[in-house]
């Protein structure tokens, strides 16, 4: 595998991973509403494990649909870093409601987690896309349940 598509990857991978410590935060800072915290920690996590499943074993033999990925390696970082920044702030202050949920807002628009979405709702035209939205099972969209909450509890986005 060529070293830029592994590091690719290996962002991607972090990156779900990321957003699933943030989201693991939420559940103790915003307990009422552990039940979707707990839900999404376990879609990211499944993701990372299936990012990590199309480096290691189905990427190689064309089973993995590299267009779930952003290549823009530069943005992916700069997104991992504001997501580990955001965790170590959150960590150190406690943010309001509204601040928690624009921040996940902004995240689950970012580049990565759109390009996975995308390749989850196309109308399967390759053996590759089609194991990636089985894996995937029915992982529905994260900005989504962001966005519901917001509207719950009468959160405007900016």
């Amino acid at each position: 595998m060529d070293s830029t598509i592994e590091l690719i990857f290996n962002e991607a991978i972090r990156m779900e991973r990321y957003v699933a410590a943030l989201y693991r935060l939420y559940e103790k800072l915003f307990p009422e509403e552990r039940a979707v915290w707990q839900n999404l920690v376990a879609e990211e996590e499944n993701h990372a494990a299936i990012i990590q499943s199309g480096r290691d074993y189905f990427f190689e033999e064309g089973l993995f649909p590299f267009e779930a990925l952003d290549t823009d390696l530069e943005k992916v970082r700069s997104i991992n870093a504001a997501i580990e920044g955001t965790i170590v702030d959150f960590r150190q202050r406690t943010p309001t409601l509204a601040e928690a949920l624009r921040r996940s807002l902004e995240f689950e628009s970012s580049s990565v987690e759109y390009y996975y979405q995308y390749v989850l709702n196309l109308k399967p035209s390759s053996n590759a896309i089609m194991l990636f939205q089985e894996l995937s099972g029915q992982s529905d969209s994260h900005e989504r349940k962001i966005l519901d909450l917001m509207k719950k509890y009468g959160v405007q986005a900016l």
